[in-house]
């Protein structure tokens, strides 16, 4: 399977199996090539080819070099079973006041994706590499990060700036979770949006197992621990608004720039201890130039 994104720039090859009496007979090769082949004829302007790995197949890597890929980035993720009795509120960790935050619309994003300085720091490969989807900052991209389940919230590194954090219902995307609610927008502007701390995407759908979350923060480098804290209490509330007294799994990604031990930290001080077992730790991007890879890229 592959899917197109960045505006057309990119294609993704999603996962393939084969199932095991059949391996070792070329299947999966021969599949890659009516995929790449299927791009020359359907998608001629696509430049880039990628697809997200785990450390599982991290043996395979040098096949992938010597194909032309390059690794872009890679993220560390924690997969925790989370139960609703088990969960409390985070205790109080001092005389700090709270770090604000507020949601972000379409607009907000796409201000952050073309203020380069604050995007370098929060994304420093230049991609957002969410749920193993690495998408490039631009503004086609949007719709897929802030959608009917899915959105994202901001905190600024500087109080003064950030103003009071809005009260009632956490909405999403413009529509409310409770429709009689009437939650204040705080929209980030050309001052604010250089202030940008740390911001936490999130994703989430109903399973018959139980309902499955992904909280995918970036954040400036040498952050405080109060701003995951922070945000990992909102999208907490979030989940809750989404899935009621429910259990579920939620899964954690991160690069350097968080602290594992932050996270695992705040995640125990919410009562949420249970790592799922034989789970995939570590995301890998892997990107290809088609045109120095030798494929025909229309202009």
């Amino acid at each position: 399977m592959t899917s197109t994104f960045d505006g057309g720039r990119t294609v993704l090859k999603r996962s393939g199996r084969v199932r095991d009496d059949y391996r070792g007979r070329g299947i999966f090769h021969t599949l890659e090539a009516e995929l790449d082949k299927h791009t020359l004829e359907h998608r001629p302007r696509a430049m880039y080819d990628v697809f997200a790995n785990t450390e599982k197949e991290e043996h395979l890597a040098d096949k992938f070099l010597d194909m032309g890929f390059k690794e872009i980035c890679r993220k560390d993720m924690y997969h925790m079973l989370l139960k609703f009795s088990c969960l409390r509120n985070a205790p109080a960790t001092g005389p700090n006041k709270r770090v604000p935050l507020r949601e972000v619309t379409r607009e907000d994003l796409k201000l952050l994706f073309n203020t380069e300085d604050t995007a370098r720091q929060l994304f420093p490969s230049g991609r957002l590499l969410n749920t193993y989807m690495p998408y490039r900052l631009l503004e086609t991209n949007i719709q897929y990060m802030l959608c009917e389940r899915g959105g994202a919230f901001v905190s600024l590194e500087d109080p003064d700036v950030a103003g009071k954090e809005s009260n009632g219902q956490i909405s999403t995307n413009g529509r409310d979770l409770n429709p009689s609610s009437n939650t204040p927008s705080q929209s980030l502007d050309a001052v604010s949006v250089k202030h940008v701390a740390m911001i936490s995407f999130y994703y989430c759908y109903p399973t018959p197992a139980g309902f499955l979350y992904y909280l995918d923060p970036y954040a400036r480098k040498g952050l405080s621990s109060a701003h995951f804290r922070a945000h990992l209490q909102k999208n907490l509330e979030t989940l809750q608004r989404y899935f009621p007294d429910q259990d579920g799994k939620l899964t954690v990604t991160h690069d350097l720039n968080i602290s594992a031990d932050d996270i695992i930290s705040c995640l125990r001080d919410h009562g949420i201890v249970d790592q799922m077992t034989d789970q995939e730790k570590t995301q890998i991007l892997y990107e290809r130039d088609r045109a120095l890879s030798g494929f025909r890229v229309e202009k």
